[in-house]
């Protein structure tokens, strides 16, 4: 799915803020992504991706005490 103007701005914020709240690539782009193309404003984007990110750790993180077991 392409982009309207307005998304890609969107997106190109979220980037920029983002990139200065977390270190890990894959989830700044995944929320950058996933967000533009649900909300016009940047508004709650840091607090969105912290609870994305810590869903993505914790995943993670019974993943691998679950192969551990």
């Amino acid at each position: 799915m392409e982009l309207s103007k307005e998304q890609f701005k969107v997106r190109q914020e979220a980037l920029s803020i983002l990139m200065k709240e977390f270190d890990n690539n894959k989830v700044i782009y995944a929320c950058a992504d996933e967000w533009c193309r649900k909300y016009v404003t940047t508004s709650g984007l840091v607090s969105y991706c912290k609870a994305y990110y810590n869903s993505i750790k914790s995943e993670v993180e019974n993943g691998l005490q679950n192969s551990r077991s």
